[in-house]
């Protein structure tokens, strides 16, 4: 900007100003001293502000005196903004400007201020200054905050519905194989007896029942996670979390005659959400259509939950269809508003959709319905796919227990076994025995406590449950970290992960867990885990 340029008026005006210059000067005073906006001068160079107005001076709580050249930009700036100020900076040297930029201000008084700035550079003199607009957006922010809050409320207060009257179908669904189990040990024991015993056949009929009940339990753990409310986000595979589910639902449906197709196409896109939340949307779709096909003959029930990634756009598309009895256009028009429902009271909460479709939106996709009444409905959902450098650390996890079981070459390397329920900790003790390692067996955490201060040397891993009498994993590995510090074994955390957000338990010490295993268990999930271990 050369000297005879001005920065608050065009040619006209600046003529004008020549002609009334202290009238004029006095006037832009005004407007600056005056303006609702928070406006502020700082040097380049170091930060300093150099003249501030009183509604800038009132976002921050100082007075004029104690803000214009005692203070700086990054003496009221927060740490945690090092990076974005970063990014703000390489704006104004490559385009003369920054933002918008929203961030927090150090109140006088101790507390942050949320602030939304914009600014632009100016020169005087050879010297080169910031001129920012400042709002204050904090009451924008919390009434966001207490939305988000209501909404994560209203989400949970739905899902433990959905819970309570899906706990007695589970019961059922478990029973069922348990008997199957039951009959074949009797069954096993009067063959023994008779000479007839096939061992082999055993095994399978076992595994076969036992996979059906781990299959149950796979597809609760996620879905009774308690944190629909958090804004934790993490890749995850989007095939792993619907097959989980229509696994669970499969199981809990087949009674009424429906029957459920997996149709799931392309590569394993990976999606970045809470995978609770998208788990919800699916289960909240399955739910309306079973509801449509109720009325549907034995032999037309079907729901066919299919993906394909769009060429155009790379994403990824889900979609929930059905043959039940269709959608009327006006009801489609309103069936996302939170509490709408056309179920009759005490069937619906009108609350599944409008959180689904929230939900869909904070993953950054779409949900949309079509239907024809008489004929079915088909949800889609529209969801960007995350991609990422193969090492990249926010991978999901690869499924590294299928295949066959191989064993770990332990070398005498000195186990510490926490497990309440005796019958499981002394079959990991003999498994891991085989395996060359030594193994001790405690029964809470206090003794496994007990047992490490009094020889910390002495112990190279310690496997414990998270829920145990007297203290639980958690704390034990607290204790662990505060007491034995750099002296602390490996440590590898078990846990059923269903009954509670086990994730929101470790979070303070997951840092120091090598190895978290999902219960239930088996030789394989231990091989995986002690072969990385034993390396």
């Amino acid at each position: 900007m050369s000297n005879n340029q001005n920065p608050f008026f065009g040619p006209k005006g600046a003529e004008s100003l020549k002609q009334i210059d202290d009238e004029g000067h006095l006037f832009l005073l005004r407007l600056f001293a005056e303006s609702p906006v928070g406006l502020n001068l700082c040097r380049l160079s170091d930060g300093m502000w150099l003249a501030s107005n009183q509604a800038f001076l009132d976002i921050i709580g100082y007075s004029a005196e104690e803000a214009d050249g005692g203070l700086t930009y990054w003496q009221l700036t927060p740490d945690k903004y090092a990076e974005d100020e970063a990014e703000q900076l390489k704006s104004l040297d490559s385009t003369g400007a920054y933002g918008p930029y929203e961030k927090e201000f150090i109140h006088k008084e101790g507390h942050l201020v949320n602030v939304r700035l914009n600014g632009f550079i100016t020169e005087c003199k050879s010297e080169k200054y910031i001129w920012s607009f400042i709002e204050n957006i904090t009451e924008r922010v919390n009434i966001e905050r207490e939305k988000k809050e209501t909404q994560g409320q209203i989400a949970l207060s739905a899902k433990l519905a959905s819970i309570g009257t899906m706990a007695a179908g589970v019961a059922h669904e478990i029973n069922n194989p348990l008997a199957i189990l039951y009959m074949l040990l009797e069954k096993s024991k009067h063959e023994i007896e008779m000479g007839k015993l096939d061992p082999l056949k055993l095994i399978d009929q076992l595994s076969s029942g036992l996979d059906r009940i781990k299959g149950i339990v796979d597809g609760l753990r996620i879905y009774s996670r308690t944190d629909v409310n958090q804004q934790r986000r993490e890749v995850f595979h989007a095939h792993e979390v619907i097959q989980n589910s229509v696994q669970l639902i499969s199981t809990l449906y087949k009674s009424t005659g429906i029957e459920i197709e997996c149709q799931l196409k392309g590569a394993r896109d990976t999606l970045m959400g809470n995978p609770g939340q998208f788990q919800q949307v699916l289960m909240n779709l399955l739910e309306n259509a079973k509801d449509a096909l109720a009325e549907k003959p034995e032999g037309q029930r079907k729901i066919v939950v299919s993906t394909v990634t769009d060429m155009g756009t790379g994403g990824l598309w889900v979609q929930v269809r059905d043959t039940g009895c269709g959608i009327p256009g006006d009801v489609q028009k309103k069936m996302f508003d939170l509490f709408y429902t056309t179920k009759p009271v005490g069937k619906g909460t009108g609350l599944g959709l409008g959180i689904s479709h929230s939900f869909v939106q904070e993953m950054g996709g779409e949900i949309k319905v079509e239907s024809q009444v008489g004929e079915g409905t088909t949800f889609t959902m529209r969801l960007p796919v995350y991609r990422q450098d193969e090492s990249s650390e926010n991978k999901p996890a690869k499924d590294e227990t299928s295949g066959s079981l191989f064993c770990p070459e332990g070398q005498g390397q000195r186990v510490l076994v926490a497990e309440d329920e005796v019958e499981l900790a002394e079959l990991f003790k003999m498994q891991l025995e085989e395996w060359g390692f030594q193994v001790e067996c405690v029964h809470n955490g206090r003794q496994a406590l007990d047992r490490l201060l009094q020889d910390p040397e002495s112990i190279d891993i310690l496997v414990t449950d998270l829920n145990m009498p007297t203290m639980a994993g958690d704390d034990l590995i607290k204790e662990v970290i505060a007491q034995l510090g750099e002296r602390q074994p490996k440590i590898v955390l078990m846990s059923g992960g269903v009954r509670e957000d086990w994730e929101k338990r470790i979070s303070g010490v997951k840092a120091h867990v090598v190895q978290v295993l999902n219960k239930p268990l088996g030789a394989k999930d231990l091989s995986v885990a002690f072969t990385k271990l034993a390396s």
